[in-house]
């Protein structure tokens, strides 16, 4: 059998070749799951992406166009039920513990900007503003304690508690009412 002598730019671009196709055989693998990036010390419901993320081709029409506008989000709200009530460490904990995060629908959240991004099909997604409740996960992550009280009015009023750096926020359906601080206890306290 005879062997051809191949010139430097054919082994170039042969090399070129293998390396993209490499490339494409890696990203085609299922995309990193969700779960192993929850860090439920900061937040359940905020999840920030993966240094690999986004692997182009998992993405849907919608998220590759949203992508191509905003850039990689700086969190994933992981959406636990249909209202996007945020969802306590007790209730998210199974489904982490599971590795089913990543089957939850997630919008994405652009903090400086203050907008998310909320996927209404495969296709589409439209841009809402960030609520007062998801700047404040955003900035201090899940309460440490959260109190819920619904009115007799039907609105619901919740206060959410940061020990750590004593704050107290208080909302009347997901607004802003006040805020209160306090002596905290410091970073010695970690969170139920």
């Amino acid at each position: 059998m005879r062997v051809k002598h191949l010139q430097p730019a054919m082994v170039a671009r042969l090399m070129g070749c293998l390396t993209v196709a490499a490339l494409l055989m890696g990203s085609s693998s299922c995309p990193r799951d969700l779960a192993s990036n929850v860090d439920s010390k900061f937040s359940v419901n905020l999840v920030r992406p993966s240094a690999t993320w986004p692997k182009i081709n998992t993405l849907s029409p919608g998220e590759t166009e949203a992508y191509g506008k905003y850039g990689q989000p700086d969190y994933f709200r992981v959406w636990y039920n249909k209202g996007g009530e945020i969802a306590t460490s007790r209730e998210a904990g199974p489904i982490i513990r599971g590795r089913q995060v990543s089957e939850l629908p997630r919008s994405w959240i652009y903090e400086a900007g203050g907008i998310e991004l909320r996927f209404v099909s495969p296709t589409k997604f439209m841009e809402v503003p960030i609520s007062d409740q998801i700047k404040v996960l955003c900035q201090r992550g899940d309460p440490q304690e959260r109190d819920v009280l619904s009115l007799v009015d039907g609105k619901a009023k919740e206060s959410w508690t940061y020990w750590d750096v004593g704050e107290k926020y208080f909302f009347l359906d997901g607004k802003q009412i006040e805020k209160q601080v306090f002596k905290a206890i410091g970073k010695p306290f970690t969170r139920m």
